[in-house]
């Protein structure tokens, strides 16, 4: 009976960490991926993201910027906090940047900024991939080119966005 109890007890601690990422295991040290957010709407995106300090990582987004008023490129690096370090499961986080994007509206090209933060989870699956999801805000400014006698108008707005996306990490 002591040698059961024993045995389902290393059995459940061995499940334990397991589950919550305890196991001895290296930090992954780069993540690359596919995302939607940081205020571009739906535009496609690519990030990079590496640790910078305990629970503190550094993203960078590029996005091809495609719509009715013109195409064009935005990238927007980020500071991400996460409340905790942990290899496996979901993990909250804080993330704030700026964004700067280029556009060209038929032979003239604008350029525009913004700020934008997001809150939300990412779940770190232990074979490398992670999933994010979340809500954020975002303060873009008024963008105005003039085309010969058009003028076009992005006038600038705070709106919420949702965030998205999955990484590799190495």
């Amino acid at each position: 009976m002591l040698r059961t109890m024993l045995a389902r007890a290393a059995l459940g601690a061995l499940l334990s960490s397991a589950v919550v990422g305890t196991a001895e295991a290296k930090e992954p040290s780069v993540a690359i991926g596919a995302k939607r957010g940081d205020g571009m709407g739906n535009s496609p995106g690519v990030d990079v993201a590496f640790p910078l300090v305990q629970n503190l990582y550094l993203g960078m987004a590029a996005y091809a910027l495609l719509d009715a008023e013109g195409r064009g490129l935005a990238l927007a690096p980020a500071l991400q906090w996460r409340m905790y370090r942990t290899l496996e499961g979901p993990v909250p986080y804080l993330s704030g940047g700026v964004n700067a994007q280029v556009r060209r509206y038929g032979s003239r090209t604008a350029t525009g900024t913004g700020v934008f933060a997001t809150v939300g989870i990412e779940w770190l699956f232990g074979f490398g991939i992670s999933l994010r999801g979340g809500l954020g805000v975002q303060v873009q400014q008024a963008v105005q080119v003039e085309d010969g006698p058009v003028t076009i108008e992005q006038p600038g707005y705070v709106s919420l966005f949702m965030d998205g996306g999955v990484r590799y990490w190495f």
